[in-house]
């Protein structure tokens, strides 16, 4: 869980970030102590992240996507251990959804309030003292996850080029 709370978080303040758009350089020096706005060495960091945002996204995107799936299927598991799998009964009353339904239920509903809500609240509000950790952990991120970077980048590459040819072959048909 703590793995899709840094998650959400890097994701929201990275957003964040690419909405500065030009003020990004004045808010990155700000955030430095610089009171001129002038550029940094964390300035230039982050420049160099929001240079190619596709890389950090994907790693978060992918990293997200990887706790999320072996989490449900690590506490669906655990259920199926502790519970077993059938009907659920209380008190003598069998109800009419299965055990993993419930556990379903509840592990969604933690996910979100967990990993997006909370964390995505708290990197809306605290994104200037979140900033400089989540830079600097994302490129920790982005060498752990490159291989996945480097998979998103050969799809997105081949959609786009799947994208220019429907273009170019839809000018065609004029």
């Amino acid at each position: 869980m703590l793995l899709l709370l840094f998650c959400a978080n890097f994701h929201r303040i990275l957003l964040f970030l690419l909405h500065l758009g030009s003020r990004f350089v004045e808010y990155s020096g700000l955030i430095c102590g610089n009171k001129t706005g002038g550029r940094t060495a964390f300035a230039e960091h982050l420049a160099k992240l929001k240079q190619n945002i596709d890389e950090p996204l994907s790693a978060i995107l992918s990293l997200n996507t990887i706790a999320h799936t072996v989490g449900a299927v690590g506490v669906g598991a655990m259920a199926e251990d502790t519970f077993g799998s059938g009907k659920m009964v209380i008190i003598g009353y069998e109800l009419p959804f299965s055990i993993e339904a419930v556990v379903a239920t509840v592990m969604t509903l933690a996910i979100l309030v967990f990993s997006e809500i909370i964390p995505k609240t708290i990197g809306a509000t605290y994104w200037k003292k979140l900033v400089p950790f989540t830079t600097r952990s994302l490129w920790l991120v982005m060498i752990v996850m490159k291989p996945f970077i480097w998979l998103s980048q050969l799809i997105t590459k081949m959609l786009k080029g799947m994208s220019s040819k429907n273009r170019s072959a839809g000018k065609n048909c004029r």
